[in-house]
């Protein structure tokens, strides 16, 4: 897994070994862990071998380095959405049921 990568066949980087990315390994990991933990449970298999083995510690740290927060609202945009909330209340049970949320672009000049 420290040496995974692929070689696209589209784009400026075509034909090129393209290592893996930190998230990319540990999605891996995961996926392995989840299939080995339903032919363990079905009895395909005696031992999920995924879990004897670790991410290295520079993976981890590159994977959390790499890590983007959430995104929040800045105070004056969250108060522009606060005042002009009686838009939102105009919308039909049907639109609020099926998660439908129509929302006017709100003004850079915040």
């Amino acid at each position: 897994m420290e040496d995974g990568y692929v070689v696209p066949t589209r784009r400026s980087n075509k034909g090129e070994k393209v290592l893996a990315s930190a998230g990319t390994k540990s999605r891996i990991k995961s996926m392995f862990n989840l299939m080995l933990d339903y032919a363990l449970e079905f009895e395909m298999i005696d031992k999920n071998y995924a879990q004897t083995f670790q991410l290295s510690d520079d993976i981890i740290k590159e994977k959390d380095k790499a890590k983007r927060g959430h995104i929040i609202l800045q105070l004056l945009k969250s108060r522009y959405l606060l005042t002009h909330f009686h838009n939102f209340s105009r919308l039909s049970k049907s639109n609020l049921r099926f998660g439908v949320l129509s929302i006017k672009k709100v003004p850079q000049s915040l």
